[in-house]
Protein backbone atom coordinates (compact mmCIF):
# COMPACT_ATOMS: atom_id res chain seq x y z
CA UNK A 1 0.00 0.00 0.00
CA UNK A 2 1.17 3.42 -0.78
CA UNK A 3 0.48 6.95 0.85
CA UNK A 4 0.37 10.48 0.17
CA UNK A 5 3.74 11.23 0.48
CA UNK A 6 6.98 10.01 -1.02
CA UNK A 7 7.04 8.46 -4.70
CA UNK A 8 4.26 6.73 -5.88
CA UNK A 9 6.51 4.31 -7.76
CA UNK A 10 7.99 2.67 -4.32
CA UNK A 11 4.67 0.13 -3.28
CA UNK A 12 3.75 -2.96 -1.89
CA UNK A 13 0.61 -4.51 -2.51
CA UNK A 14 -2.75 -4.35 -1.08
CA UNK A 15 -5.07 -6.72 -0.45
CA UNK A 16 -9.11 -5.88 -0.28
CA UNK A 17 -9.00 -6.49 4.02
CA UNK A 18 -5.60 -3.63 4.06
CA UNK A 19 -7.63 -1.36 1.96
CA UNK A 20 -10.75 -1.79 4.78
CA UNK A 21 -8.38 -1.27 7.49
CA UNK A 22 -6.35 1.07 6.20
CA UNK A 23 -8.89 3.59 4.24
CA UNK A 24 -10.64 3.12 7.59
CA UNK A 25 -7.95 4.73 9.95
CA UNK A 26 -8.08 7.75 7.06
CA UNK A 27 -11.87 8.30 7.44
CA UNK A 28 -11.79 8.07 10.90
CA UNK A 29 -8.86 10.85 11.37
CA UNK A 30 -10.75 13.15 8.47
CA UNK A 31 -7.78 12.96 6.12
CA UNK A 32 -10.14 11.64 3.33
CA UNK A 33 -13.26 12.48 2.51
CA UNK A 34 -14.02 8.88 0.99
CA UNK A 35 -12.70 5.98 -0.79
CA UNK A 36 -12.98 5.41 -4.40
CA UNK A 37 -13.62 1.63 -5.38
CA UNK A 38 -15.26 -1.04 -6.89
CA UNK A 39 -18.26 -2.18 -5.89
CA UNK A 40 -21.19 -4.91 -6.77
CA UNK A 41 -20.98 -6.18 -10.30
CA UNK A 42 -22.67 -4.23 -13.41
CA UNK A 43 -26.24 -6.07 -14.91
CA UNK A 44 -25.22 -4.88 -17.93
CA UNK A 45 -21.58 -4.82 -18.90
CA UNK A 46 -20.39 -7.87 -16.11
CA UNK A 47 -17.69 -5.52 -14.60
CA UNK A 48 -17.33 -4.03 -10.92
CA UNK A 49 -18.77 -0.64 -10.80
CA UNK A 50 -17.21 1.80 -9.24
CA UNK A 51 -18.40 2.58 -6.02
CA UNK A 52 -17.50 6.06 -3.32
CA UNK A 53 -17.81 5.20 0.74
CA UNK A 54 -17.16 7.58 3.40
CA UNK A 55 -18.25 5.75 6.15
CA UNK A 56 -15.89 3.41 8.41
CA UNK A 57 -18.96 0.67 8.94
CA UNK A 58 -19.35 0.38 5.04
CA UNK A 59 -16.18 -0.32 4.00
CA UNK A 60 -15.65 -4.05 4.73
CA UNK A 61 -19.01 -4.49 2.61
CA UNK A 62 -19.12 -2.03 0.08
CA UNK A 63 -15.67 -2.78 -1.45
CA UNK A 64 -14.65 -6.12 -3.75
CA UNK A 65 -11.30 -6.64 -5.86
CA UNK A 66 -11.24 -9.39 -7.79
CA UNK A 67 -11.18 -10.25 -12.06
CA UNK A 68 -13.86 -7.96 -12.80
CA UNK A 69 -12.62 -4.87 -11.79
CA UNK A 70 -11.28 -3.27 -14.94
CA UNK A 71 -11.98 0.31 -14.51
CA UNK A 72 -9.77 2.57 -14.20
CA UNK A 73 -10.59 5.01 -11.12
CA UNK A 74 -8.06 7.28 -11.91
CA UNK A 75 -10.87 8.81 -13.70
CA UNK A 76 -12.13 10.03 -10.41
CA UNK A 77 -8.75 11.43 -9.08
CA UNK A 78 -10.00 15.13 -9.32
CA UNK A 79 -12.46 14.25 -6.35
CA UNK A 80 -9.39 14.85 -4.61
CA UNK A 81 -9.48 18.82 -4.75
CA UNK A 82 -12.94 18.71 -4.06
CA UNK A 83 -13.11 16.91 -0.93
CA UNK A 84 -9.87 18.88 0.30
CA UNK A 85 -11.92 21.65 -0.63
CA UNK A 86 -14.34 20.59 1.63
CA UNK A 87 -11.59 20.01 4.84
CA UNK A 88 -11.38 16.22 4.02
CA UNK A 89 -8.05 16.19 2.91
CA UNK A 90 -8.68 13.83 -0.52
CA UNK A 91 -9.73 10.49 -1.50
CA UNK A 92 -8.41 7.26 -1.53
CA UNK A 93 -8.24 5.31 -4.90
CA UNK A 94 -7.84 1.82 -5.42
CA UNK A 95 -5.37 1.57 -8.24
CA UNK A 96 -4.24 -1.17 -10.56
CA UNK A 97 -0.59 -1.35 -11.05
CA UNK A 98 -0.67 -0.62 -14.92
CA UNK A 99 -2.92 2.64 -13.81
CA UNK A 100 0.36 4.26 -12.23
CA UNK A 101 1.91 5.85 -14.96
CA UNK A 102 -1.87 7.57 -15.30
CA UNK A 103 -0.74 8.71 -11.51
CA UNK A 104 2.24 10.56 -12.38
CA UNK A 105 0.91 12.39 -14.91
CA UNK A 106 -2.01 13.39 -13.08
CA UNK A 107 0.37 14.75 -9.91
CA UNK A 108 3.36 16.20 -12.59
CA UNK A 109 0.06 18.35 -14.11
CA UNK A 110 -1.56 18.97 -11.05
CA UNK A 111 -1.64 22.89 -11.46
CA UNK A 112 -3.54 21.76 -14.72
CA UNK A 113 -5.37 18.75 -13.26
CA UNK A 114 -5.89 19.80 -9.43
CA UNK A 115 -4.42 15.95 -8.17
CA UNK A 116 -1.80 16.19 -6.11
CA UNK A 117 0.10 13.85 -3.50
CA UNK A 118 -1.42 15.10 -0.76
CA UNK A 119 -5.33 14.80 -1.77
CA UNK A 120 -5.21 11.68 -3.45
CA UNK A 121 -3.84 8.82 -2.06
CA UNK A 122 -3.24 5.46 -4.20
CA UNK A 123 -3.80 2.34 -2.74
CA UNK A 124 -2.52 -0.21 -5.23
CA UNK A 125 -3.94 -4.12 -5.53
CA UNK A 126 -2.29 -7.06 -6.54
CA UNK A 127 -3.78 -7.68 -10.07
CA UNK A 128 -3.72 -11.07 -11.86
CA UNK A 129 -5.44 -9.98 -14.86
CA UNK A 130 -8.50 -9.14 -15.74
CA UNK A 131 -11.14 -11.35 -17.51
CA UNK A 132 -13.23 -10.25 -20.64
CA UNK A 133 -17.11 -10.34 -19.75
CA UNK A 134 -17.78 -11.02 -23.14
CA UNK A 135 -17.04 -14.29 -22.85
CA UNK A 136 -19.50 -14.82 -19.38
CA UNK A 137 -22.96 -16.46 -19.61
CA UNK A 138 -25.44 -13.93 -19.09
CA UNK A 139 -27.95 -15.98 -17.62
CA UNK A 140 -25.76 -18.71 -15.07
CA UNK A 141 -22.79 -16.16 -14.55
CA UNK A 142 -20.34 -18.40 -15.20
CA UNK A 143 -17.24 -18.20 -16.99
CA UNK A 144 -17.62 -20.67 -20.20
CA UNK A 145 -13.74 -20.17 -21.58
CA UNK A 146 -11.95 -18.11 -18.65
CA UNK A 147 -9.25 -16.08 -20.19
CA UNK A 148 -7.78 -12.23 -19.60
CA UNK A 149 -7.37 -9.36 -21.79
CA UNK A 150 -5.21 -9.19 -24.14
CA UNK A 151 -3.87 -5.96 -22.45
CA UNK A 152 -2.95 -8.02 -19.66
CA UNK A 153 -0.44 -10.55 -22.04
CA UNK A 154 1.87 -7.31 -22.19
CA UNK A 155 1.36 -6.40 -18.51
CA UNK A 156 5.19 -7.35 -16.55
CA UNK A 157 3.06 -7.95 -13.27
CA UNK A 158 0.81 -10.06 -15.46
CA UNK A 159 3.92 -11.94 -16.42
CA UNK A 160 5.71 -11.97 -12.88
CA UNK A 161 2.17 -13.39 -11.27
CA UNK A 162 2.24 -16.26 -14.17
CA UNK A 163 5.08 -16.81 -15.58
CA UNK A 164 6.86 -15.99 -18.31
CA UNK A 165 6.50 -19.06 -20.47
CA UNK A 166 2.92 -19.55 -19.34
CA UNK A 167 2.38 -15.41 -20.80
CA UNK A 168 4.19 -16.70 -23.88
CA UNK A 169 1.99 -19.86 -24.47
CA UNK A 170 -0.96 -17.78 -24.12
CA UNK A 171 0.07 -15.30 -26.52
CA UNK A 172 0.75 -17.96 -29.25
CA UNK A 173 -2.50 -19.52 -28.65
CA UNK A 174 -4.92 -16.58 -28.88
CA UNK A 175 -6.05 -15.25 -32.61
CA UNK A 176 -6.81 -11.95 -30.93
CA UNK A 177 -3.93 -11.41 -29.30
CA UNK A 178 -2.18 -11.92 -32.14
CA UNK A 179 -4.32 -9.44 -34.41
CA UNK A 180 -4.69 -6.74 -31.88
CA UNK A 181 -0.52 -6.56 -32.01
CA UNK A 182 0.27 -6.98 -35.54
CA UNK A 183 -2.63 -3.79 -35.61
CA UNK A 184 -0.72 -1.74 -33.22
CA UNK A 185 2.86 -2.55 -35.33
CA UNK A 186 1.74 -2.10 -38.65
CA UNK A 187 -1.32 -0.13 -39.86
CA UNK A 188 -0.96 -0.42 -43.69
CA UNK A 189 -4.00 -2.26 -43.89
CA UNK A 190 -6.57 0.75 -42.14
CA UNK A 191 -8.09 3.43 -44.11
CA UNK A 192 -7.83 5.78 -40.91
CA UNK A 193 -10.13 8.31 -43.17
CA UNK A 194 -12.96 5.98 -43.30
CA UNK A 195 -12.07 4.84 -39.40
CA UNK A 196 -12.13 7.83 -37.95
CA UNK A 197 -15.53 9.04 -40.01
CA UNK A 198 -17.07 6.46 -38.10
CA UNK A 199 -16.83 8.51 -35.13
CA UNK A 200 -20.21 9.70 -32.92
CA UNK A 201 -18.71 12.26 -31.76
CA UNK A 202 -20.29 11.07 -28.30
CA UNK A 203 -16.75 11.80 -26.13
CA UNK A 204 -16.88 8.52 -23.87
CA UNK A 205 -13.27 8.08 -25.01
CA UNK A 206 -12.67 11.61 -23.82
CA UNK A 207 -15.05 11.11 -20.67
CA UNK A 208 -13.85 7.48 -19.17
CA UNK A 209 -9.98 8.96 -19.87
CA UNK A 210 -7.80 9.58 -16.77
CA UNK A 211 -5.61 11.75 -18.68
CA UNK A 212 -8.53 13.64 -20.29
CA UNK A 213 -9.21 16.19 -17.34
CA UNK A 214 -9.54 19.58 -18.92
CA UNK A 215 -12.63 20.97 -18.05
CA UNK A 216 -12.77 24.06 -19.92
CA UNK A 217 -10.71 25.12 -23.42
CA UNK A 218 -10.70 21.59 -24.57
CA UNK A 219 -8.99 21.40 -27.95
CA UNK A 220 -11.24 18.50 -29.01
CA UNK A 221 -14.46 19.52 -28.23
CA UNK A 222 -17.31 19.81 -30.95
CA UNK A 223 -17.11 23.70 -31.10
CA UNK A 224 -13.08 23.92 -31.88
CA UNK A 225 -13.24 21.07 -33.66
CA UNK A 226 -15.33 22.87 -35.87
CA UNK A 227 -13.45 25.74 -35.63
CA UNK A 228 -10.34 23.98 -36.69
CA UNK A 229 -12.01 21.83 -39.46
CA UNK A 230 -13.27 25.34 -41.36
CA UNK A 231 -9.94 26.89 -40.61
CA UNK A 232 -8.04 24.00 -42.10
CA UNK A 233 -10.30 23.87 -45.23
CA UNK A 234 -10.04 27.23 -45.93
CA UNK A 235 -6.60 28.42 -45.26
CA UNK A 236 -5.02 25.26 -45.59
CA UNK A 237 -6.71 23.60 -48.39
CA UNK A 238 -7.43 20.43 -46.22
CA UNK A 239 -11.18 18.44 -46.48
CA UNK A 240 -10.90 16.74 -43.21
CA UNK A 241 -13.73 15.41 -41.05
CA UNK A 242 -14.47 17.32 -37.52
CA UNK A 243 -14.46 13.33 -36.90
CA UNK A 244 -10.79 12.98 -38.10
CA UNK A 245 -10.03 16.03 -36.40
CA UNK A 246 -11.27 15.38 -32.88
CA UNK A 247 -9.75 11.80 -32.97
CA UNK A 248 -6.08 12.96 -34.61
CA UNK A 249 -6.21 15.99 -31.98
CA UNK A 250 -7.74 14.28 -28.64
CA UNK A 251 -4.96 11.55 -29.81
CA UNK A 252 -1.98 13.24 -30.15
CA UNK A 253 -2.48 15.19 -26.60
CA UNK A 254 -2.94 11.96 -24.61
CA UNK A 255 -0.71 10.02 -26.55
CA UNK A 256 2.45 10.62 -23.62
CA UNK A 257 0.05 10.39 -21.28
CA UNK A 258 -1.98 6.92 -21.83
CA UNK A 259 -1.19 3.69 -19.80
CA UNK A 260 -3.07 2.09 -22.45
CA UNK A 261 -5.51 1.08 -20.07
CA UNK A 262 -7.71 1.07 -23.15
CA UNK A 263 -10.86 2.00 -21.27
CA UNK A 264 -11.20 3.91 -24.40
CA UNK A 265 -11.72 1.17 -26.32
CA UNK A 266 -13.83 -0.20 -24.31
CA UNK A 267 -16.33 2.50 -24.37
CA UNK A 268 -16.29 3.23 -27.99
CA UNK A 269 -19.62 2.39 -29.30
CA UNK A 270 -18.34 1.95 -32.61
CA UNK A 271 -15.15 0.12 -32.43
CA UNK A 272 -12.39 2.73 -33.32
CA UNK A 273 -8.67 1.08 -32.66
CA UNK A 274 -7.57 3.99 -30.57
CA UNK A 275 -4.66 1.93 -29.50
CA UNK A 276 -3.39 1.75 -33.10
CA UNK A 277 -3.83 5.56 -33.97
CA UNK A 278 -2.00 6.08 -30.62
CA UNK A 279 1.36 3.81 -31.88
CA UNK A 280 0.65 5.35 -35.42
CA UNK A 281 1.51 8.57 -34.28
CA UNK A 282 3.92 7.75 -32.31
CA UNK A 283 5.76 5.64 -34.84
CA UNK A 284 5.13 8.18 -37.99
CA UNK A 285 4.62 11.43 -36.89
CA UNK A 286 7.53 11.59 -33.60
CA UNK A 287 8.49 14.89 -32.69
CA UNK A 288 6.36 16.90 -35.90
CA UNK A 289 4.62 19.63 -34.24
CA UNK A 290 3.91 20.25 -30.32
CA UNK A 291 0.80 20.26 -28.50
CA UNK A 292 0.25 23.51 -28.44
CA UNK A 293 0.22 24.04 -32.15
CA UNK A 294 -2.60 22.19 -33.10
CA UNK A 295 -3.32 23.70 -36.64
CA UNK A 296 0.46 23.27 -37.59
CA UNK A 297 0.09 19.27 -36.19
CA UNK A 298 -3.27 19.24 -38.48
CA UNK A 299 -1.44 20.80 -41.59
CA UNK A 300 1.48 18.25 -41.26
CA UNK A 301 -0.59 14.90 -40.56
CA UNK A 302 -4.35 15.59 -41.53
CA UNK A 303 -3.79 15.79 -45.27
CA UNK A 304 -2.08 12.54 -45.35
CA UNK A 305 -4.78 10.54 -44.18
CA UNK A 306 -8.03 12.53 -45.44
CA UNK A 307 -10.47 9.96 -46.04
CA UNK A 308 -10.38 8.85 -49.48
CA UNK A 309 -14.25 7.73 -50.72
CA UNK A 310 -13.74 3.99 -52.66
CA UNK A 311 -16.05 3.71 -55.58
CA UNK A 312 -19.74 3.43 -54.84
CA UNK A 313 -19.48 5.12 -51.18
CA UNK A 314 -18.98 2.05 -49.35
CA UNK A 315 -16.01 1.95 -47.18
CA UNK A 316 -13.84 -1.00 -47.95
CA UNK A 317 -13.80 -4.11 -45.54
CA UNK A 318 -10.10 -3.74 -44.28
CA UNK A 319 -11.24 -0.01 -43.26
CA UNK A 320 -12.37 -0.18 -39.94
CA UNK A 321 -11.05 -3.45 -37.91
CA UNK A 322 -12.88 -4.33 -34.68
Amino acid sequence: MIFSTGSYSQHRYASIEEVAAQAGVWLEAGEIGMVVGYGRQSPFTDLAMPNFVNRVELLATELVWNQFCDYNLLGYAKLGAREAARGKGGVAVMVKPCELHNLDILTEEGNMSGVTRDNVRPIVMRCTGIVETKRLNAYTREMTDLRVQTKCLDCPEYTAAHGAGAVAEQKAGREDYQAYRKLIEDDAGVNWGVTLDKCLHCYACRNICPSCYCTQGCPADEAATAHVTNALKVIKGIDASRQLVYNLVRTWHIQPRCSECQECERVCPVGIPIMALKAKLGRDFDGEGSPGDVIGFLTNFAARITPVAPPGGAAPSEAAPT
